[in-house]
């Protein structure tokens, strides 16, 4: 099994600890550390997080708190893919629709990558599941648990 981390799933998993949900994410986490799953994000993921940093977070801290949460994600065993390539974007866009246009990069990427499932908070992900199915972190757990496919999570 092979997911790709979008960036609603990441910056709730560094940031926003008190989150009712916390321990599906952890629990996801967990999974990757066994290499019960694995795992990929992108340099798109890693922009857009900057961005989160940026928006909440005091001036003088923005540089230490971006590099401490590049520091988390790299402590995992997570691949972390590249930019598309413009003729590849370009193909890869032409299989799906969505309406959020942000999304269609980290579409792209699970798709180029071979991903069975984008984790997300996003909704926007449930536009293009004939070609990527995605879910919630509890949604995961709950598929993989009733499937058998994940044992002791």
């Amino acid at each position: 099994m092979k997911v790709y981390l979008d960036s609603s799933f990441l910056i709730a998993f560094l940031f926003e600890h008190e989150r009712e949900d916390y321990d599906s994410i952890e629990r996801i986490f967990s999974l990757i550390d066994r290499h019960k799953i694995e795992a990929c994000v992108s340099l798109y993921n890693l922009s857009e997080i900057r961005q989160y940093v940026e928006q909440n977070s005091p001036a003088e801290i923005i540089n230490e708190l971006f590099r401490l949460a590049i520091f988390e994600i790299v402590c995992h065993p997570i691949a972390i893919i590249g930019y598309l390539k413009r003729n590849e974007r370009e193909r890869l866009y032409r299989q799906f629709k969505i309406s959020d246009r942000s999304d269609a990069l980290h579409v792209a990427n699970a798709m180029k990558e071979k991903c069975d499932k984008i984790i997300s908070f996003d909704t926007h992900f449930k536009e293009v599941e004939s070609v990527i199915d995605s879910c919630t972190p509890d949604e995961f757990l709950d598929i993989e648990k009733k499937e058998g496919k994940l044992l002791n999570i």
